[in-house]
This record gives C-alpha cells, sequence and structure tokens, in this order.
C-alpha cells in the first residue's frame, strides 16, 4: 500500500474511532434523560420531514438531469469555458 493511502485511511480510523466513542457516551447518557410525550412527537416529525425534503430533493435532482432540464445550463458553462480558455490562449505570443 502506496503512503499517500494511508493518510485518508488513518484519518477515516480516527473518525469513526470518535464517532463510536461518541455514540456510546451517548447511549450512556440517554438512560438519565427522560424525554416527554411531546418530545418524542416532535422528533418523530423533525426525522420524518427532513427524510421526506431529502428524497425529494433528491428526486427532482435525478428527473430534472433524466429529462434534460439541465443540458442548457450545462452547455452554457461549457461555452463559457471554453470563451475563456480562447482568450487566455489570444493572448499567448
Amino acid at each position: 500500500m502506496k503512503h499517500a493511502h494511508l493518510l485518508p485511511l488513518l484519518v477515516a480510523l480516527v473518525v469513526a474511532i470518535a464517532g463510536i466513542w461518541f455514540l456510546l457516551e451517548g447511549g450512556l447518557l440517554v438512560g438519565a434523560i427522560e424525554m416527554s410525550t411531546h418530545g418524542w412527537i416532535a422528533l418523530g416529525l423533525g426525522m420524518g420531514v427532513s427524510i421526506v425534503l431529502g428524497g425529494g430533493l433528491t428526486a427532482i435532482l435525478i428527473l430534472s438531469r433524466r429529462n434534460g432540464y439541465d443540458d442548457a445550463a450545462h452547455q452554457a458553462t461549457l461555452d463559457q469555458d471554453e470563451s475563456a480558455a480562447g482568450d487566455v490562449g489570444a493572448r499567448l505570443p
């Protein structure tokens, strides 16, 4: 294994260990904390709305890309990049 691949692997390992530690510490605290029914309802609604919103936005992104609604914007970006590259080339001796 190359040394260049070692650093991201080490960072991922440290993040995973920190996440597991945080999960275990939080799990031990949850037993001491009580939440009312209204709190559970709010937590459930918040999670549900977040999942539906994320799924909806992802679906819109995918459908937009598949139906070609993004093609005009993508082509405009490519044209702009080509014209910028042409300007740079024109200035070179």
